[in-house]
């Protein structure tokens, strides 16, 4: 009986820490997905300002003429995505030299 009782205790009390533990992780990994999500979305704003600055651009050097807005944007979208490609680019070259010296 007392054998017995002493493994029912242990097991509890290893439960409640197991427990605390999950619990514990749950709350951190929420706190994670809401910092990650925030970022992402503050990512996209930056993102779409880019686009929209670049197709401003476009459109004036068109000399805002009214009927090509969709053109303007698809073109900025396109002009900012291979800016961020070079950026990638020009990056990966930076990692790739300082591993070879």
């Amino acid at each position: 009986m007392n054998v017995r009782a002493q493994k029912s205790g242990r097991r509890a009390r290893k439960r409640g820490v197991i427990g605390d533990g999950v619990i514990a992780k749950l709350e951190r990994d929420k706190d994670i997905r809401q910092l990650v999500a925030a970022e992402a979305k503050d990512r996209t704003a930056d993102h779409q300002a880019r686009i929209a600055s670049t197709a401003y651009f476009i459109a004036e050097k068109r000399g805002f003429k009214p009927g090509h807005e969709l053109d303007d944007w698809l073109a900025a979208e396109a002009a900012v995505a291979r800016a961020e490609q070079q950026r990638v680019t020009n990056a990966l070259q930076i990692i790739q030299a300082k591993s070879v010296s």
